[in-house]
């Protein structure tokens, strides 16, 4: 006699489950079949305890008890019944089904992290004894809800370990693993009850409560077309008077399917994929009587492959039943798989690739032989509405129609698909700008295959591009630059397209590689000129642009921080950040390093606002008598004032024209995520920027809480969008949308908020009535990587963190990680700004370094977006549940 025992045992450690669908079994090494129950009640002692009260009011045989009914209201050929005893040691391989508490394993000794374990006989793919042992060194209780260090849920275990008793083994380590969220899995969490997972392997082992619709052989289910795989249950079934044996074996609980030949052809019908010892039998006929035999199959290899299938030839137009059985009356889940094969046309000329730019007019066509022949043209898979002729034309193609396209020819007989014919479509790249040492990504084009090349004598060469430290995506239609060196600058690149065999170089652009001119740009505002302000908060300095790209020093001098005020090179800053424009045209920005607010005059004479350098705090008061911790985000309102993002104060300021400084909103050094009618009793959590529209309302970009929170001028505050402590990249309404350390707004002249989406990498957009979209990048994809807009978010950002508009309506960010400012015209095409020297060159002076923020008391989310964030670790322990298998 063969028997099997397993023995899986549940650790106490903690784990994240995540969301997918697999259940997995144990299986019978011989025939690979699930090891299951027969069919009938399962009676299991009980034999744990009556003379405790749990938490939930339950008694520990009480609480297996429940476990037991919850999987009995979901099973149709067994039951478990269960009959409580009072405590008392298991018997192994004694034939009874058992639960008890015990200091061992029939006799070993537990390991110190196990909690359970569960003993389970077989006898070839029939369950004959299970037995599951409770740890006495652990401490029981019954709840619901998160686990406990202090004590463990029996129910939950006892749920997990009658699954292994059921026949259920842990997806989560099948071969591949599954990732699915299931009380099955081999770590132990929050879920206290059964999932859809778990139910759905229960049920194919035994089949769901209920008698199937297919039962009966005028009730058979009707397949249609050349191929089906389709799945049912037996469970419940019956045999009918006057039905015959199928494959001569007795069976007892056959189901039926029907299926109509739409040509002569053969068919191969397997049960491949069914749980149990199958028979199957073909017939023609119209009643369940009066049967003719086709074929029919007990096993594929008699004892050992216990699927079944047969091989015959259709005739056109003759419908064929199916009968599944199951050896000696088994039953569960069923897996009919059908292949028909006709005579099918023949191709004899296939379609060809191209290579093309756009607007060209490109034309496909085939060549077949066969009676009656009809067309259908498809790209990427998908049918083409209308192109059902022998050529298919694309006119004035453009980029979003490449792909591979094929044509399938079909007659009465079958049909025939052709080759792939790929239609490459050339995106001309426009010169391109990296900062020196930083990454640029380029993109070809769509369709087809690409290899990239690079020209260092002006195109009078050209080399292949491999894969190395330096490229990746050489043969793809994105290229990455890592780190470029200075060397590279004026190379030229271009990509070479094989659609189909047909290779056809693209037009080439020169790269240019410039110096760092802004390293660590963290504000952007326009001056009344046209030229763009940046702040960088590693070199202490306020950079001018001109809007012809010419890069000049404003204030500050590179490498030295102070507070000092003067005019120009003579300021000294520390980390300055944020920036904002008075109507008078005077800059200001927040120091966030000294934590002070500073004024810039359009001659870049420097003054010092409000606060005092060093003096951190929340004080409110007048000038340099007022105190912050981090300014970072500014904005002025109607009135003039000036409304700052304290950030790690959890607060937002307010600044009159005369410099008047108060709490506006948020509580000195508290935070949280509470919405208020009244500024004062709202919670931030490190705000980052602040944005006023048109009507007064204030927006927030409260950081660490992963939202943009809405401020109306009768001080109602509110969550405008996403969802407080929840980070992702979900676009929707309100709190359908996600976001992942937000810190940089501005608005256009529609009222449309834009978002620096920092850790997602990502610029969003919000309308006025709350829904978020992607204005551009790819979320969580971290790099650079122009976009001609033609494709919506196809470009890349590093860190992404300040926002400004032009007059022209185009959007400037401060793509920190790239060290580089990005242009967003209207039309979401993105470029990096190829900045030229400017400056009057002049003797250094010797560094002086920042003094840093100190380090935010919030938390949350992924990235580090810049020197005030904290980076978050999450530590997650496993909780798992081994098991092993051995013959006594």
């Amino acid at each position: 006699m063969n028997f099997r025992q397993l023995l899986s045992s549940l650790l106490l450690t903690l784990f994240a489950v995540t969301t997918g669908w697999s259940f997995d079994f144990i299986r019978n090494d011989n025939t690979g079949l699930p090891i299951k129950w027969p069919a009938g009640n399962v009676p299991f002692v009980i034999a744990l305890g009556t003379s405790s009260t749990l938490s939930d009011g339950n008694t520990h045989n009480s609480s297996a008890q429940f476990a037991m009914q919850l999987w009995n209201t979901q099973l149709g050929a067994v039951q478990l019944q269960s009959q409580s005893v009072a405590p008392r040691p298991a018997g192994n391989n004694n034939d009874l089904n058992e639960l008890v508490f015990s200091s061992t394993v029939f006799g070993t000794a537990f390991d110190p992290n196990v909690l359970a374990v569960a003993t389970t006989w077989a006898l070839g793919n029939e369950r004959t004894e299970a037995d599951i042992i409770f740890n006495t060194a652990r401490t029981w209780d019954s709840y619901r809800g998160p686990t406990r260090g202090s004590s463990v849920d029996l129910q939950r275990v006892a749920i997990h370990e009658l699954g292994h008793a059921l026949g259920l083994d842990h997806p989560d380590e099948a071969t591949p693993a599954q990732s699915v969220s299931a009380i099955m899995n081999s770590r132990i969490s929050g879920i206290d009850t059964l999932t859809a997972d778990d139910i759905a392997g229960a049920q194919r082992l035994y089949g769901p409560p209920g008698i199937p619709a297919n039962d009966a052989f005028v009730n058979a289910i009707t397949l249609t077309g050349n191929s089906a795989s389709v799945t049912g249950f037996n469970t419940n079934a019956t045999k009918q008077s006057g039905e015959p044996l199928h494959a001569g074996a007795t069976g007892g609980r056959s189901v039926w399917w029907r299926w109509t030949a739409p040509s002569t052809g053969t068919v191969t019908l397997n049960t491949q994929g069914s749980v149990f010892d199958t028979t199957l039998g073909v017939y023609t006929g119209a009643s369940v009587n009066a049967l003719a035999s086709i074929a029919s199959n007990d096993d594929l290899q008699n004892g050992v492959v216990q699927y079944s299938t047969v091989t015959f030839t259709a005739t056109a137009a003759t419908t064929y039943s199916f009968a599944v059985d199951g050896f000696n009356a088994d039953s569960g889940a069923i897996s009919l798989n059908l292949a028909f094969t006709a005579t099918s046309p023949v191709i004899t000329a296939q379609p060809a690739g191209q290579s093309v730019t756009p607007g060209a007019n490109v034309t496909l066509s085939v060549t077949a032989t066969g009676p009656s022949l009809t067309y259908q043209w498809s790209r990427n898979a998908t049918p083409i509405s209308g192109a059902t002729s022998a050529t298919y034309t694309l006119t004035n193609i453009q980029p979003i129609q490449a792909g591979d396209f094929q044509v399938t020819v079909t007659n009465p007989a079958g049909s025939v698909t052709s080759n792939t014919a790929a239609i490459a479509v050339f995106i001309p790249v426009a010169d391109q700008a990296v900062t020196s040492g930083r990454s640029i990504a380029f993109f070809a084009g769509a369709g087809g295959s690409f290899q990239w090349q690079i020209s260092t004598n002006n195109g009078a060469s050209w080399t292949d591009l491999a894969n190395n430290s330096t490229y990746s995506g050489t043969q793809s239609p994105t290229l990455t630059l890592t780190a470029a060196p200075t060397s590279l600058s004026g190379a030229l690149f271009r990509p070479v397209s094989n659609a189909s065999g047909v290779i056809t170089p693209g037009a080439s652009f020169t790269l240019t590689v410039t110096t760092a001119f802004v390293p660590n740009p963290t504000g952007l505002v326009f001056d009344t000129s046209g030229n763009l302000i940046v702040a960088d908060a590693s070199l202490n300095t306020l950079q001018k642009i001109s809007p012809t790209g010419v890069v000049s020093a404003f204030t500050g001098t590179s490498g030295q921080a102070g507070s000092t005020n003067g005019t120009g090179a003579a300021a000294r800053f520390n980390q300055p950040s944020g920036l904002a424009r008075s109507s008078t045209g005077v800059i200001h920005l927040s120091d966030t390093g000294n934590a002070t607010l500073r004024q810039i005059a359009a001659d870049a004479t420097v003054t010092t606002f409000a606060g005092s350098p060093g003096s951190r705090g929340n004080t409110d008061a007048t000038g340099s008598s007022a105190t912050f911790s981090s300014p970072i985000g500014l904005a002025f309102d109607a009135s003039g004032n000036l409304v700052v993002a304290d950030r790690m104060n959890h607060t937002l300021r307010r600044i009159t024209p005369a410099g008047a400084t108060s709490t506006f909103a948020g509580a000195a050094g508290v935070s949280g995520t509470t919405n208020s009618a009244t500024p004062a009793s709202a919670r931030f959590n490190n705000p980052s920027a602040v944005a006023i529209d048109s009507t007064g309302n204030l927006y927030v970009a409260d950081t660490f809480n992963h939202t943009i929170r809405k401020i109306t001028p009768a001080g109602l505050v509110t969550t405008f969008a996403g969802v407080e402590q929840s980070s992702g990249t979900a676009d929707g309404t309100g709190s359908a949308a996600l976001f992942n350390n937000p810190t940089g707004l501005a608005l256009d002249s529609s009222g449309n908020l834009y978002v620096a989406d920092t850790a997602n990498a990502t610029i969003r957009r919000i309308t006025p009535t709350g829904t978020v979209s992607t204005f551009a990048g790819l979320p969580s994809i971290s790099g650079h990587k122009n976009s001609d807009g033609t494709a919506g978010n196809d470009a890349w950002f590093n860190q992404p963190q300040a926002l400004a508009f032009d007059t022209s309506g185009n959007l400037y960010v401060a793509d920190t990680g790239n060290a580089a400012i990005r242009k967003i015209t209207p039309a979401r095409v993105v470029t990096t700004l190829a900045l030229n020297d400017g400056s009057t060159p002049s003797t250094p002076n010797p560094a002086t370094p920042s003094t840093p923020a100190p380090a935010s008391s919030g938390g949350g989310g992924g990235g580090s977006p810049s020197a005030y964030f904290l980076t978050a670790l999450a530590l997650l322990t496993l909780l798992r549940l081994q098991s092993r298998a051995h013959c006594p």
